[in-house]
Order: C-alpha cells, then structure tokens, then sequence
C-alpha cells in the first residue's frame, strides 16, 4: 500500500513537462458517471482524434469509431429537438441566440443581461481560476463550453442564471445532471467579478413529452456541486496521472464508443465469464489474488488482500488453475476459505458435472455449454412461438418496420401467419405510422385468436429488449392518440394487444389521462407466467459461451446456433444473411438509398426466423445436458386465452384498478420468487429447514406437530405466531421445493381448504433457548410426517390476500354509476372545489351557535394548534389534518368528536335519524384505538348523553371493546338507525369500522339512507380510503383525513410511471392525494427540510398540528427542520435522569459519552482499522457482526444501570434496523434482555417500529460496502425512513453509521430529489453532534501517560487510515473532530483539527445547503458526541468492559403498577390444575384446596409501589376475599344469573379504561387473566384494554395459568417484546395451596 501511495504522489505532477495535447469536453466527462469507468476518461484523455487518425506508426489504441447511421440519426434528433425547444420558449422568453458569439463577447453580454432573457448556446472557455483552484492546471484541459440555454430568473431578490440542457431521451439521467450541475459550476468561475449575478442552485433538463412539445424537469444542485468539485478536484486528476486504472468489461459496455477496444483488450481476462457485475468481479479477482500470492487463505479479519487489483493481475487461466485446486468438501479447510470457495462457485455457476465452470468448459470446447441453472423465465415446452421483431428510427423514436411470424414448436412455419411490413425511409408522417400499426396488431390479433381457438400453451418471443420496448411504446402511442387521429377500432385492437403481451405498471400509460367520459380499458386477468420471453436474456441466464463481457448476435450464431441446430435449410439461408439482420444492420438497409422496402421487409422475417433458430438451438442445448427438462424449465405455459379488456368509463377508477391488480402480482411474485432463488441455489437459504418431532394434538380435521428449527436462513429469525395459514410445507430436497415452487398462490390466495400440498399456520414457537428452536404448526399435513433423522422438510411463506376482489368490486360498482352519484369521483377531479363549497343548511344552522362553541374549546383543554383545526372544521367540506410524529393526532380527533358533537349539536339530516360521524382507518386495531379514546374523552367530560358510538363487528358473540360502546353488525346498521333500534333517538352517532364494514352498509342501505354527514379517516391507501368516501352525504357530508405524508406510507412493490403535473398521486396515501395548492395543481416532490424561518404550505385545506407531545426540546428542535419553528414540544425538560449524572458509574469513556442525558442526538461512526480493504461482501458480513458487537454494549450498559431500582421505573429502548440481518445479529447478543419482564427492549425495522416510541432510540446504519449502498441507496436513503427512524425517542436518539454512508461516492444518490434529502437528513445529526471548540481544546490540552494514553482514556483525533472525502471538499474532513477508539489498549492524542468546527457550517452554505445546525444552536449543555469507532473485526474495543447498576429513568415514566385480577378465571386455573394432581383421589373425599391470596399477591406485586388495587368475582364465592380485602384490594362480587356470569370482565375492563384515562404517565399494567378475545381481527375485551395500554405507552405483565391463557396474548406478546410479558402461574402451583 505504501507503494501505491508513493506512486500517486509522484504520478500528479509527470505531466507537467508534457504538453497538454488532448482537450476533454464535459459531455464526454459525463460519460464517467454512465459507465462508471476510469479506463473510459483515460481513453478519452490519451489521445486527440484527429491526431491519432492522421498520424503515422504504431498507435497505442485504434481510432475513435466512424459515426454510424444510428449515431448520425441520434445527434439528428438532439439538435432538432434544440430547436424545437427554441421556437417553443420564443414565445415564453425573449431568446437570445449565442451561437455565434465569443467567449469573451459571451461575458460582456452576461453582464448586461436582465430578468425574463433565455440565452442560446452561448459559448464559455473554462477560467484559469477554475485550474488553479482545482489544481489541476499542468494534468488536463477542458474544451470550451457551450450550456444549452440559461435563464436569467430573480430568486431571493437576486439576479441568478438558472442552467438547463436539452436532452431527445425518455427521463433524465445522472450524466444529464452531471453536465448540468459542471456548467453551472464553471459558471460560478466566470462571473466570479460581475456584481449583482449568481448562479441558480436548481438547474433543469428539457425532455420530450407526450402532452406537448417538451417537459422541463428541475432539480436541485447543492447536492450535486459539492461532489462535482471533488470529481475535478480528486477523481479526474487521480485516473488522469495514475499508472494504472482498474476497469471491467461487461455489459454496461454495449452502447460505449470505445466497446470494440477494450473487447480486444478483455480476451483472456476475468471478463470471459460473461455479464459478470463488478462487485463479483471484484470478489473474484480479490478471491484468486489472495490464492495466487501463494498465502494463506484470506483472513477472517481481513475480508481481502490489501493488494491493488487491476483486470491483467487475474485472468481466465488463473481462475482454471484455481477450481483445478478446489476441493470444497475438504473437512480440513478453514471456515473461511469453504465460505470463499463457496462465493466463487456461485460467481461463476460451477457445474459439480464436471467439476468446473460451464464457462471454462466453453474456453475449452469453444462451444456454448449449458450452464444448468433452473429457470422459471423460460416454457418447459410449448405448442407454438409467435416470434415478433421491430425496428425503431432513433430519429423520431418510432417503428419503420416490423416482423412476425408463427412456428409450430418443430420449427415449422404456418404461412397464413408470416407477414412483414415497412414504411419508405422519405415518408415518415404520423398517417404512416398509424397505417404501419395498423397492419402490426390487425395480423397480431389473428395470431393471437388462433392460438386461443386451438388451445395452444403458446409463448411470444422476441430476441432483444430493445425490441420489447418498441413494441410497447409503439402500442402505448397507438393508444394514447387523439381520437380524432385514429380509428377507435384500431386503438381497442391495439390496447387488447399490449395488455396480452405485458405485465409491468407501463400499461398504465394506455389507460388513459384525460377527464371527461375517456374509456380506460384495463385487463381482466393476470399471468403468473410471463407471456412475452426475450432471447437474449434466456440464453444470458442459461448458455456459457467463450467470448469477454457480453454476447453479441454473431456470437450467438457462431457458438450455439451453427453447432447445435440441425437444420440445414435453415441454416444455409440463415449463413448468407447473418451479418445483415442485427437491428442496426436493418437500420442501415433501411436508411440506404436504393434499398427497396422489399429488403428491409425481408431482413425482418429473416431476424424472426434466427430467432427461431436460437429456441430450437436452445432446446437441443439443454436435451445434451440433462435428461431431466422438467428440473431446469419450471413452467409450462398456460393454454392460451387471448384475455378481453375492462372498459372503464372513469380512467383515474381504471387506473386504482390495475394499481391493485398489478400490486397483487407483485407482491406474490416477489413471495415465490424465494422458492425459485433456493431451487437454484441448491440450499435453504429463504426456506426455513424444520425436522419433525412428534404430533401433539388432533383439532377436528387438523394436527398440531412439532418441530425443531435446523437452520437459521433469511427467513427463521422473523417467524411470528399468526392463526393464518400462511406456509407451505414441503420435503427439504429438489423434488418438494419444486412442488412449492408449482403451488398456485394467486389461486388459493383467499381459500380456507382444498390445498394441493400441506398448507399450515403457525401455531406456538419458543425462542427460549436460541441453540435449540422449537416451533409447531396446525393444518392438514398431506403427506405422512416420520420423525426419522433423515426426513427434514422445509417451511416457505404463501401469498394470501383476501381484500383483493372486493376492492375490484367495489371499484367496478363506483365506475358504473351516474358521475353525480360518486362522492370519490367528484373529489378527485378538485379536492379543492370540493372542499370550499358551501353547505348552506349547516351554515344557517350553526349562526347562532358557532361563537359559542369556538369559546368552549378552552373547557376541553385544546391546545392552540387544536383549536385552530377545530374552527377549520367547521367552515369547509374537507380538512386534511397533517399530524407530525408525537402530535396527539389520535387524541385530537377524539377530542374534536366530542367538543363538536356536545356543543355544536348538529341536527340530523332529513332522511337520516341521527346525524352520523363515520370512523375508518388503515388497520382494525387504529380504529378500535380512535373509538376507545372517543369512548374516554367522552366520559372523562361527562358527555355520555350527547351522543353514542357504535362499532361494526363481525361476530356479536365476541367480547365487546368495552361497555360504553355499542355494537352491531355492518349489514344491519342502516335498518336499525332508520328503527331506532341503536343509538339514541335524534342523538348523534359516531360508527367505527373498517372500509368493508362501510362497504357493506353502503351496498344495504337502499336509497333510504342520505350517508355520513362526517367521515374520518386516520391513513390508509387511496384504492381502500374511495369505499369509505363513497359513504359519505354526497350533499352535505365532511371528509376530515389524518396523517402524516412525511413517515412511512402504504408499501408499494412496484416503479410507476411519471404521469402529467396535473395527474393526482393516486397511488400514494388518500393525504397525499387530496392535497392541492392553492390554484388546484398537484403536489409532488416538495422540498423536506425548511429553511430559517419557512414554513410548508400544502394548500388551503391541509392545517398541522404544531404540538409535540413525544419529544423534548433538542429532539424536537432538530425536527423543526422538518416540521416548522412552531412545532413545538410540550415536554422540553424530559431527559434521561441518572442517579450519577456524570455517568462515572461506566468504566468505558466512549459509553459514557454516547448515553450522557445532555445531548439528545449523539451519531456514532464505526470504521475499520489499518488498510482493510472494503468492499467485499465477506467483510461486510463479518461488520455487520461488529455493529452487533456495538450496540450490544451501548444496550447492556443502559439496562445494567437501571438493573437495581426496577420498582421505581422500567427502562426502554428502541433498537431499529434497515434490514432483517442487522436485526438477527443484534437479536442474539441481547436475549437475556428480551427476555427481561423488568425492561422494554424492541428490536425491529422501521416499518414495524411506526406509531410507537421509546426513551432511547438507536438507529443502526452501519454499512461499508459501498456497492451496497450504492444499490441501496432508495432504501438506505430514503428520507421518510430516517424520519420515522429518529422521531421514535422521547430523550435520546442514538445513529449508528459509518464514513461511507456519511460521505457515499455514488453521484446517483445526490442526483435524485428523494435520495438526496435522505442523505441531508444524515448530515444534519452529525453536524448537530459536532465538538465545539471549547470542547476540543479542552481535550486536546488533557496531558498524556509515559504510555502516549491520555488521562481520561479518550482521544480527539481524525482518523489516520484512508477515508472517503466528504462532499464538500477535503477542507470538510480536516474540520471534523472525531473521538477515536484504537484497535489496541494504548491510545494517544493523533492531531487537532486545524478548522474550528462553527466554519464548517458556512463551507456547507458555501454550495447552498439548507441552515444545518450546529452544536452551538442546541440548548443543551454540549459535549463530543460524533464517534469513530475504529477496530478491526475480531477487537472492536468494547469486550470484557465491565458495567456498574446505576439507576436510569427518565422524567416522564412512572415506576409505580396497577394490578386488576379477574378472580373467577384465576381461581378456574387453580381448581384445574388441582383437579388434575388430585385425580382419583378426589373421589375419595379429599376437599380441594383453597387458593393462597396472600401468595398469588407476593407473585403479582412483587414488592413494588402499589397504586391501584382491584379484583372482581362472582357470587356465590368458591371461598372468601377475607385476605384480598386485608390486602387493600378493592373487592367487587357480582351475583350469578342462571349459573352464568354476569360483567365481571366488563367491570375490571372499565376500571382499566378508567386508569388509562386518570394516569397521566404511563406506568406498568398488571392483569391477573387468561381470558382474551378469540375474535378474528384480535379485537375486544381484555385483549383491546392492554393494546390500548401498550400503544399509550405503558408496560403490561399478565398473570396467568398456561391452560387459561389465550392465544391472542401470546401473539400481543410478541409483537410488543418485553413491553408485553407473560408470567404463567403453573410453577408457582404448589406455594399458591396445590399441595398434594
């Protein structure tokens, strides 16, 4: 390393005694973030053009590529669509055309330039400044240049030049910005000297567009600039002066200039294994350079060599010589190198066959060889192939010609099915086209006709996806036509043909965008299997063959199509065309002048025909490589249907549909998919591995077996009790995971029975002992369970959905009414509109009491915010209440019902008995929570007789929510409010339920029911939120809708495409959708963060509640760079209290500092130490064990130092995780808590973590691979995510991560809007954690031992291993101060940060950053809370460190407990449990024992503070409460009525409510029953009482006999870890008077 480091110094200044020759262009420097390639700026910067052309000798590489006609045709389009723009911003701007001007004159004209021009093509030379202060003067020249337009705009008060380029592609690209974001830095170079100009921080690109002429899209640049200077600054003069560039061949390389160059160069190089990543590649020439030094096998601790690995280090034949030496079965290899032998054998597809390659058995052979890997992307056999091709002009993005044909699966042609046609290269009009389409889907639905009538099991192929992409678009465009211009015949055969080709969301660009009547026309049906196969992705996937990087149309002839096909005629014909029928070839023939249509027709059928020829090669292929088809191809296509299409007369309703259709697809996709991944992998690595032990129980026609657990997977970790049956259960060998694979989920996605294969739920689980789980599953098991050693079966998830029909339904009947009939339908078109109309009935009415009512919100102690809404609500039709995390969103509509119903006193409507407030959201559980705390606020303000609530439940059977609420079944509500039959006569009534609850009473309700006269709706989809609007009085009624856009939405599965400004997000949430700005447009990516002073505004209808319930000041201080200055914490002093506040009680400085209570955000960064190489996913691996390692101790040391004062209050902890993995490894080091009844401890993903909060927060971002976060970034980065991930913490949040998520090196995560700000929201915690300088001088002046450690055992210093520059510049790095952990026990004082730590905020604004804060804004005492934690991986720092028990608690948890006992439940237990000891000899007279009082007081108290005491029974009593009344219980004893009980559960149930509602801070929750509620949505008695409990934030233990216990509280167990325990009685048995 030292060398390399040697060479770099000395290689940026060697060409200083060079002549620049060679000039660079920034279009082709855009070219690096493309193809990310080094070895491409290299090739570019070697040479000049010209030069190389003209000049004599020996060249070093072979000229740049002749312009062929697809480029020539290309740069065509570029330029006219310039100019298109031009004419089009004439009208718009006053143009200025600069194509003529100098550079020099260039600059005078911008200092003269005024508000409103748009200046052309205006030519700039790049400013000696820009090379000084880059540094790179002597190493390259950049060409002069030339932005495409540059709007001279006032932003700010300011005069600012705002950059745009026009780009002829479909979207734009991170290139496209990069060139952007480069002019308009240079930009900032030239006017450095002309006062009163900038340059704009948003730059945009022109785009073609369906609905006009162009599209601009804008983006922002303060992301981007800062990595642009670093590329001139860093990355540019690096490649430029290095000796040696790595590079890689593949792919991606397809479309470069240079791809016939560095072709040559890859022969015989790593890239001879074809389509190979670079993360792989990287892997693999890591893996073989480690073998090839003649070392050892790669170090656990290392993860690679530290050698620099270039493509001619590792070649082709070294990887030959390696399997040559493999022997992975070798017992006596380490662990390590098995692992790495295993990670190459996947990499390259190793055949144990022939224990190789397939690829090396293709170098050998020079033949392609089947590579063996089962495919489910390609028919097992079929009837017919419909072969397709077509050939797109790039000039005008459209089809010139096309080709089809249909074989029979021999190969022979049917004529009647064959036909080709073109267009004349001079006659290019839209009549032309539309004809040319015309004759492609009128043949193509003859075809497809056919193939229906004979019942064919048909598949359609095309050999490139660029020929899949041209007939979708073309057949998108067809559709999409104005009326006027094409035949409606036409645009439905077109429509039916694309939505029987496809199966991605692109059809929805075919559905139509324009209001007013449009028919939508939708598809009725879903494939599994995908109908349209592309060639070249199934021999890619499939077929090794000897050639570098990728395969090309003459490769595939030469290697597989001549040598395996048997078909001569075929073959002679196919030899004389073979190198004219590639696309660009037909192109060509096309273009040429004298070339008749006849040839370019014929070049057509030739394509369709070798492609032909390339399935029957493929089939002869695989037959010489295994006997067994059936285990390689997994599908036989169906019998062919060519499916009819849904009209819809509505196209946002067609739209929903689809959206939900294609989501369910998706989503069960995505669930097999796991099978397929683990049949192709060999092994269970999704499916979960279980051996059978024995059956334990018969219920009716099911068993209950139990099972041991045997290996981990992806999958093991996350299995949850859930009464659905959601797995499939299959033998553990190929032939049972292909019955999994072959399971028809979408067909039994909502059936209870009639399974082909063992379908069964899961039933128990036990995680007590982690080296030995055990689980048990209940269902009918189709085949016969042994429990022999050998007989191991394995356990995959199914998909269910029982929602999906109802939703198309219900979507279908809205679609088929009046358009005045359809509340959803006329809000949609104008939310806006909507909302502001008048209600002239309620207006009279509320005259006279409004003033009144607006003065009794103080009586209900409404906050201003609160109130605010409040006054909103009454004056419009729709208010979208906008609740930041912590707000009280669900208090305040409760609290709104309540004030609103008692002292408005709305009448009812005239055709309804009682005026009717609706209730709906999301989940069962979030309305019963919304009903409940209406049911307390109600009676805490004593307005019980204002109104009543109803709750629509499915079974009156089960146990009520609680005894103030009324309930009824969905289908009866109408008839019995029109009878008076519930509710109160005339009375309001609030009805909660789910969306198919009020699907059902709106579908029973006649026409004698006027609606809802107020629906609200706390989150949801829209698809599901349009069945509850459509309830609503469609001339009166209110939509109130809750949420907040800004956490976690509904998941969605799939990409969409972009639709117009004006479209609604109508795949978001229902907030999202109903947002509007003032003048009606939609809002789509607003910016996140606010700056100082700024406020959001979401149009007229959305108000936010501005209180923070959750947070204390520093927490919410930080969030009000979200959420507005006047979000305001209503708890600012909360903090974690120590007994020591100094913390001294933790030996480990580094704990101290990261859990001090006086900072509330404390980022804590892991890095690795020395020359670690980074980047393999073996070192990824093993830190991720290093993370675990971490937050293990910050977690012991917190719940250790509560461990001696429990009584007085119980700690929690949040621990949240991006993936899975990260929660497993953190899950196994921290049992012993989770297991801990005395602490809260939650380990989860963010998703499940939403809606919850904890003291502590910890957020484990901990992550190094940087191919990982690059193809992570969506998720890693997505803001939403690391917002829900924070806001969790009352006091503290705690963010674990590293330097290469806080400074990551791909441009695509400053480029996209979303991804960007995500990254903003990272940077914000640490520069809000940054050492002051008092701080670091303070530290940094601490005096040293003889040792070099300082006093305090802690170090200031940055770190002295390589790390990644920060955006900005290096100046950034040099700033930050850092609290490094050294590997070893000795540390020392490295070196001081040379820039004091306020300047780094201004260098951040430098490039236009938001306002970050620093520490100096916090109201908090300040102290060094950024982390480096620094350690290789088998010494992280923190082992062996003992911990102290010092208390901790925070101030707003209280310590003290409330303990309810159901006595008759308990009491049944003991009975039971005695009953069965005494057996036969109870027969004999002995009495049955009396329960202990005394001793079942002791279990449940524990010795802790008391505050409430309460315990019903029944009469006549079993023995007396003599002890619990002694005990200071609170008795009640209720009288039986005919042998039954009579509302002692519902008494205890009130009492709890009651506590819940009088306690103001949460406490501890002790529940003496086993009884809960077996309802199907877990809902209702004692079961809602402690969800309530738990979502409020209180800790529940419930207490009972195992043989009582419910199953719905061992699931509510679960999903709320250690805030919900379970203390079973039955060990206790003997002390509680069960001697015998």
């Amino acid at each position: 390393m030292s060398q390399t480091k040697k060479t770099k110094k000395s290689s940026k200044a060697s060409p200083a005694s060079q002549e620049i020759t060679t000039s660079m262009a920034i279009s082709d420097l855009s070219k690096y973030y493309q193809y990310n390639c080094d070895k491409l700026l290299r090739l570019m910067w070697d040479k000049d053009y010209i030069r190389q052309k003209s000049a004599q000798g020996n060249k070093k590489y072979t000229p740049k590529m002749d312009d062929s006609t697809l480029r020539d045709a290309l740069r065509h389009r570029g330029m006219e669509f310039e100019s298109e723009i031009k004419r089009k911003l004439n009208e718009l701007y006053e143009v200025i055309d600069c194509q003529h001007m100098s550079p020099a004159d260039a600059k005078d004209v911008l200092r003269n330039v005024k508000v409103g021009q748009m200046l052309y093509q205006m030519k700039f030379d790049v400013p000696k400044g820009f090379y000084d202060e880059m540094g790179i003067k002597d190493i390259v020249k950049l060409k002069a240049f030339i932005p495409d337009f540059i709007e001279v705009k006032e932003e700010d008060g300011e005069k600012k030049l705002m950059v745009y380029d026009a780009k002829a592609s479909k979207s734009a690209r991170v290139p496209h910005q990069f060139q952007v974001a480069s002019y308009a830095y240079l930009l900032e170079f030239v006017i450095k000297k002309i006062r009163g100009l900038s340059i704009s921080r948003t730059g945009g690109i022109y785009l073609p567009s369906t609905q006009g002429p162009f599209q601009l899209q804008t983006f922002r640049m303060d992301f981007l600039l800062p990595k642009i200077e670093r590329f001139f600054h860093d990355e540019l003069p690096r490649i430029i002066t290095a000796q040696k560039v790595p590079w890689h061949y593949n792919a991606r390389c397809t479309t470069c200039e240079f791809v016939n160059v560095c072709r040559k160069d890859a022969e015989g190089s790593i890239a001879m294994i074809p389509y190979l990543s670079i993360e792989k590649a990287e892997d693999l020439k890591n893996f073989i350079q480690d073998w090839k030094s003649g070392g050892d096998e790669m170090d656990a601790t290392n993860g690679s060599s530290s050698s620099s690995i270039h493509d001619d280090d590792v070649d082709i034949e070294d990887l030959a010589d390696y399997f040559d030496n493999l022997n992975i079965d070798d017992k006596k290899s380490k662990e390590t190198q098995k692992v790495v032998d295993t990670r190459i054998k996947q990499i390259v597809k190793y055949d144990s066959r022939l224990n190789s390659s397939p690829y090396l058995k293709a170098l050998e052979t020079k033949q392609a060889q089947f590579i063996g890997v089962a495919s489910a992307n390609f028919p097992q056999k079929t009837d017919h192939n419909l072969l397709i091709s077509m050939s797109t002009d790039p000039f005008l993005s459209r089809p010139f010609g096309w080709g089809l044909c249909l074989y029979t699966s021999d190969g022979r042609i049917l004529q009647n099915f064959r036909r080709a046609e073109a267009i004349p290269k001079n006659d290019e009009s839209t009549l032309t086209f539309i004809s040319l389409m015309d004759k492609f889907v009128t043949i193509l639905e003859k075809s497809f006709e056919y193939l229906s009538r004979v019942k064919s099991r048909a598949c359609v192929f095309v050999y490139a996806e660029q020929e899949k992409r041209t007939i979708q678009d073309a057949l998108l465009e067809i559709i999409s036509m104005d009326p006027d211009t094409i035949s409606s015949a036409v645009q439905h055969t077109a429509t039916r043909c694309l939505f029987n080709l496809f199966e991605d969301s692109s059809l929805l660009l075919g559905s139509g965008n324009m209001d007013g009547g449009d028919v939508t026309e939708l598809p009725d049906e879903w494939r599994e299997f995908p109908r349209l196969i592309i060639l070249e992705q199934a021999i890619r996937e499939n077929v090794a063959i000897h050639v570098p990087g990728f395969y090309r149309f003459v490769d595939i002839w030469q290697q597989l199509v001549k040598p395996k096909l048997h078909d001569q005629e075929l073959l002679n014909s196919l030899e004389q065309h073979i190198e004219d029928i590639d696309l660009e070839d037909i192109y060509a023939l096309w273009v040429a002048a004298r070339s008749p249509i006849s040839r370019t027709n014929e070049a057509q059928l030739l394509r369709v025909d070798f492609g032909c020829a390339v399935i029957k090669a493929y089939y002869e292929l695989l037959k010489e490589s295994t006997e067994d088809i059936s285990s390689k191809l997994l599908f036989t296509p169906q019998v062919f249907t060519f499916t009819e299409i849904k009209a819809f007369k509505h196209h946002f309703l067609g739209k929903i549909h689809f959206f939900k259709q294609f989501e369910a697809v998706t989503d069960c996709a995505r669930i097999r998919s796991a099978r397929i991944k683990d049949f192709l992998q060999g092994e269970a690595v999704y499916g979960i591995r279980l051996q059978f032990e024995k059956f334990t129980k018969k219920d009716g026609q099911e068993w209950i077996a139990k099972f041991n657990l045997l290996s981990r997977g992806r999958e093991g970790n996350i299995l949850e009790y859930n009464a659905l049956k959601e797995f499939i259960l299959v033998e553990d060998n190929p032939e049972g995971v292909l019955e999994a694979i072959r399971f028809p989920d979408m067909k039994y996605r909502n059936k209870f029975f009639g399974y082909p294969l063992s379908v069964v739920c899961l039933y128990d689980i036990n995680n007590s002992d982690p080296q030995k789980r055990e689980i048990w599953l209940k269902g009918v098991f189709k085949k016969r369970l042994t429990g022999d050693s050998n007989n191991v079966y394995r356990l995959y998830k199914r998909y269910l959905d029982f929602n999906l029909d109802k939703v198309l339904s219900m979507l279908t009947e809205i679609d088929e009414r009046n358009d005045d009939k359809s509340v959803f339908l006329d809000l949609l078109k104008d939310p806006n509109a909507w909302g502001s109309r008048s209600l002239t009935e309620e207006v009279e009415q509320f005259k006279e009491i409004k003033a009144t009512a607006l003065k009794l919100r103080d009586a209900f102690s409404m906050s201003p915010s609160q109130k605010e809404i409040s006054a909103e609500l009454l004056e419009k039709r729709l208010q979208i209440v906008w609740g930041p995390p912590g707000s009280g969103k669900t208090h305040f509509l409760a609290l709104f019902i309540t004030w609103y119903l008692s002292t408005v006193k709305p009448k009812p409507t005239s055709a309804n008995a009682n005026y009717i407030i609706g209730v709906t959201a999301f989940t069962r559980a979030a309305i019963d929570n919304l009903l409940d705390r209406i049911s307390s606020v109600q009676i805490q303000r004593h307005k019980t007789d204002d109104f009543k609530i109803i709750r629509l439940v499915k079974d009156l059977k089960k146990t009520p929510l609680n005894n103030s609420l009324e309930e009824c079944k969905a289908e009866t509500l109408p008839k019995k409010l029109a009878g008076n039959k519930i509710g109160m006569i005339g009375k309001p009534v609030v009805i909660g339920g789910t969306v198919w609850d009020w699907y059902k009473v709106r579908r029973e309700s006649g026409s004698g029911w006027a609606g809802c006269d107020i629906m609200i709706i706390d989150e949801g989809s829209q698809a599901n939120a349009s069945l509850a609007i459509e309830c609503l009085n469609p001339k009166s009624g209110r939509l109130v809708v809750a949420g907040d856009h800004m956490q976690l939405g509904p998941i969605i599965q799939n990409t969409y495409p972009v639709f117009p400004p004006d479209h609604p997000l109508i795949f978001g949430s229902v907030q999202q959708c109903l947002m509007r700005r003032e003048d009606g447009s939609v809002f789509h990516e607003e910016d996140f963060f606010l700056k100082k002073g700024q406020k959001h505004d979401f149009g007229p209808l959305t108000i936010q509640l501005r209180d923070n319930w959750r947070m204390n000041k520093e927490l919410n201080c930080f969030f009000q760079k979200i959420y507005g200055d006047d979000y305001i914490s209503k708890h600012p002093n909360q903090k974690l209290i120590f007994e020591d506040p100094k913390l001294s009680h933790i030996k480990d400085p580094l704990i101290q500092r990261i859990l001090s209570p006086d900072s509330a955000i404390t980022l804590v960064k892991l890095s690795m130490a020395g020359n670690i190489k980074i980047g393999s996913s073996l070192v990824s691996s093993q830190f991720l064990q290093n993370e675990a390692d971490v937050v293990a101790k910050i977690a012991s040391a917190y719940f250790e130092s509560a461990k001696e004062s429990r009584a007085k209050t119980k700690a929690s902890l949040f621990i949240v995780t991006p993936h899975h993995r990260q929660r497993f490894a953190i899950q196994s080091r921290l049992v012993s808590y989770m297991n801990n009844q005395d602490i809260s401890l939650q380990i989860n993903t963010v998703e499940k973590m939403q809606g919850q909060e904890a003291d502590i927060v910890i957020s484990c971002f901990g992550f190094l691979d940087l191919n990982e976060i690059s193809k992570e970034s969506e998720f890693l980065f997505d803001r939403n995510r690391w917002n829900v991930a924070i806001s969790r913490a009352r006091c503290k949040a705690i963010v674990i991560t590293t330097d290469e998520m806080l400074y990551p090196r791909s441009i695509e995560i400053f480029a996209n809007k979303k991804t960007s700000e995500g990254w903003v929201f990272l940077s914000m915690v640490e520069k809000w954690d940054l050492v002051d300088d008092s701080d670091t001088t303070s530290s940094t002046n601490s005096t040293t031992n003889s040792q070099g450690s300082k006093d305090d055992d802690v170090i200031l210093a940055t770190p002295e291993q390589e790390v990644p520059p920060p955006p900005s510049s290096k100046k950034e790095l040099e700033s930050i101060a850092t609290i490094c952990e050294e590997a070893t026990s000795t540390k020392q004082i490295v070196k001081k940060p040379e820039a004091p730590v306020r300047e780094l905020t201004e260098d951040l604004k430098k490039f236009g950053f938001y306002d970050i804060p620093s520490s100096s804004d916090n109201t908090a005492n300040n102290t060094a809370n950024l982390f480096a934690i620094n350690s290789p991986f088998n010494n992280i720092g923190f082992s062996g460190t003992s911990l102290s028990n010092d208390f901790i608690y925070t101030q707003t948890f209280d310590n003290s407990i409330y303990v309810f006992i159901d006595n008759s439940n308990i009491l049944a237990g003991f009975k039971a449990i005695c009953q069965s000891k005494l057996g036969k000899r109870r027969q004999k007279g002995k009495k049955m024992p009396m329960l202990d009082y005394i001793e079942l007081f002791k279990i449940i108290e524990k010795g802790r503070n008391v505050k409430r005491k309460f315990l019903a029974a029944s009469k006549p009593l079993f023995q007396p409460l003599t002890q619990a009344e002694n005990a200071g219980y609170e008795c009640a004893a209720l009288q039986r009525i005919n042998q039954r009980e009579q509302c002692v559960d519902e008494i205890i149930q009130l009492q709890i409510c009651n506590t819940l509602l009088d306690v103001q801070s949460p406490s501890t929750l002790v529940l003496a029953t086993g009884d809960g509620n077996d309802a199907e949505y877990n809902e209702g008695g004692f079961y809602k009482c402690i969800k309530n409990a738990l979502e409020r934030g209180w800790n529940v233990e419930i207490i009972s006999w195992k043989r009582q216990l419910n199953q719905n509280f061992i699931q509510l167990s679960k999903e709320w870890d250690t805030s919900c325990q379970i203390i079973r009685l039955d060990p206790f048995a003997s002390k509680l008077g069960c001697r015998m």
